[in-house]
């Protein structure tokens, strides 16, 4: 609180203070000697930011950027930042994979509406560590003598309804609801030291779901990345109740089936196998059948043509040996789960190889990129690659949201009142539309309007966001549609007013009820503003309306008739046109044309 006759200004930092209190208060503590502020400016900055690099030291019309991570004004434009090495961090990698009955049907409508309840889950258990050994992440942690503290107890853990000897794992959990029990062990049970990324291979659209659901039911609300029902990434935030977790789809970032993914990556692994999975009901659970179910229920009809002779082949050399579900689910399974391992352990290695940086400081630990941990997809990972060791400082540059062409924000009424002055008066005023945008004062103050040769300066006031006393009183505490109280608004317009007074002669101040007074009163003027021409720039993202489609007919019956549907598409050259060609490097040098001399010939 201000107090009757008191002004002292501080000769450390520049502060200015009406209070006594506040002033000692400030002078004890470490206020005084952590900021300073600017007279030209009056930016308040960080003494210690500053001290840590020379060449951060203030400069007025600058500011951190936190797209390019440093100091610079606001005309230079924004670049992609060249990415700097992340120190490794080790975690855990759990792979995993679902097996669901499907027989239920929902509410007993449609025969193809089928609810899917998991009755069956592998999932392997390693880390950074022990990835480094192939021996060791292969081999059940009960047989190593040096236990892991960030895999856990069990390298390999099943969930299932029913037990299995066949299929050598290190801990089978046999329950009525896997998935509940598999979501308490990956969020709870797990050593919380460590971060777990957990990925199942086209997951996105059928693990995850799953999993969100029965996360959700246990009162965790998880951070979500999707788009439409496909979902990206899982993230659990570590707390006093569970681990961090992240859950993510590994066919964003090897987009194949998992059977191909071996010889992708050459992996010496059993070949991905065969399942019925309209067989795996549990009128089957305890059986032994005398020859496999039937074709139908491996979803034969579903297959790809070559897949369903690679099948035919396989099924008449196997139909006759036995088929017992309790066993194949648990095979079947954690050879998924196998194969997804492998494969994404050999692809951390290699993309970590190829994307170590270059030229790196002797004894450097940096790895490279860890494709597992910081890329969501292949198209990110390949981006993060070349920003790590391709891209120059200042390169590419980051075109505005509102485009090159002159893009401050400023009302329509000003605008209007500042065409109006100069057609009265015959003026040239500098606004937003003017070729290099508005007059700036001390490098952060923008003009609305201003006449270089007269030193003046127009300032249109919205009475709501600048605290007009005739149109909301002289209640001071009194919130506007700003979010800020009459006493504050008008303490920063006193403030900014302050400091465009020092570096301009003449500022005048007209508010937006007067122009509109002056509106009632003036024909002319009316006129005036009903024939403004809007000069500034179009809005780029208006021209971000997808392609335009032409049907001759919108609705046809072609089964009816026996008659196929044509579709035709234009193929982009996009893609093709960004790899093979050269691009310019940092902002352009932008001509505005004046809008008289934007002459054109539409007859030629």
């Amino acid at each position: 609180m201000a107090t009757a006759n008191f002004f002292k200004k501080c000769d450390d930092c520049g502060k200015k203070y009406l209070n006594e209190e506040c002033y000692n208060y400030h002078k004890k503590g470490s206020n005084c000697r952590q900021t300073k502020i600017c007279e030209k400016c009056g930016v308040i900055w960080s003494i210690k930011n500053y001290k840590r690099e020379e060449q951060k030291q203030h400069v007025c019309g600058q500011k951190w950027c936190q797209i390019c991570r440093q100091y610079h004004s606001i005309d230079r434009g924004c670049f992609i930042r060249p990415l700097e090495p992340k120190k490794s961090v080790p975690y855990r990698l759990v792979t995993f994979d679902f097996e669901a009955t499907q027989n239920e049907k929902i509410n007993n409508v449609n025969e193809e509406r089928r609810l899917h309840k998991v009755n069956f889950i592998a999932a392997t258990v390693t880390c950074t560590k022990c990835m480094e050994d192939g021996k060791i992440w292969r081999s059940p942690l009960n047989q190593n003598v040096i236990s892991c503290s960030i895999c856990g107890n069990n390298r390999s853990v099943t969930f299932s309804h029913q037990p299995f000897n066949q299929t050598k794992v290190d801990k089978q959990t046999i329950t009525q609801n896997p998935l509940k029990d598999f979501i308490q062990w990956i969020l709870f049970e797990l050593n919380p030291q460590y971060s777990t990324m957990a990925f199942s291979h086209n997951g996105g659209r059928y693990d995850m779901v799953m999993v969100f659901r029965e996360i959700y039911l246990k009162g965790v609300v998880p951070s979500m990345i999707r788009r439409g029902n496909k979902l990206y990434e899982l993230k659990i935030p570590r707390n006093n109740k569970c681990n961090e977790v992240i859950f993510r789809d590994s066919y964003n970032l090897c987009p194949v089936a998992l059977g191909k993914l071996i010889g992708a990556f050459g992996l010496q692994v059993t070949e991905k196998q065969f399942f019925p999975h309209l067989a795996n009901i549990p009128e089957n659970y305890g059986r032994t059948l005398q020859q496999l179910p039937l074709k139908s229920d491996y979803l034969y009809g579903g297959m790809p043509p070559q897949k369903q002779n690679e099948f035919d082949k396989w099924y008449e050399e196997e139909k006759n040996h036995q088929f017992c579900l309790d066993e194949a689910l648990a095979e079947y399974c954690t050879n998924d789960v196998q194969i997804l391992t492998e494969a994404l352990i050999a692809f951390r290695k290699k993309f970590m190889e190829i994307s170590k940086k270059k030229n790196t400081q002797p004894g450097s630990s940096q790895e490279g990129i860890d494709i597992l941990r910081d890329a969501m997809t292949i198209a990110s990972a390949c981006m993060k690659h070349f920003r790590l060791n391709h891209l120059q400082p200042q390169h590419l540059a980051i075109v505005p949201e509102k485009g090159y062409e002159n893009c401050d924000n400023q009302s329509e009424l000003a605008l209007k009142y500042l065409q109006w002055y100069e057609e009265t008066r015959g003026v040239q005023i500098q606004s937003a539309h003017s070729e290099g945008g508005e007059h700036v004062v001390a490098g952060r103050y923008k003009i609305d309007g201003y006449i270089k040769e007269e030193d003046r300066a127009i300032e249109v006031n919205g009475c709501a966001w600048h605290a007009c006393q005739k149109c909301f009183g002289n209640d001071l505490y009194k919130i506007l549609p700003n979010g800020k109280t009459m006493a504050k608004t008008i303490e920063d317009d006193e403030n900014r007013l302050a400091i465009i007074r020092r570096n301009i002669k003449n500022v005048d101040i007209i508010w937006e009820c007067e122009i509109r007074q002056m509106l009632r009163r003036s024909k002319n003027m009316r006129k005036s503003f009903a024939n403004y021409h809007n000069k500034g720039p179009i809005n780029i993202r208006d021209c971000y309306f997808g392609g335009r489609t032409g049907p001759l007919q919108m609705y046809f019956d072609a089964d009816a008739e026996q008659h196929k549907i044509g579709y035709l598409d234009f193929n982009s050259l996009y893609p093709s046109t960004i790899a093979t060609t050269a691009f310019p490097v940092g902002h352009p040098k932008i001509h505005v044309v004046p809008l008289a001399e934007q002459k054109v010939n539409w007859n030629s």
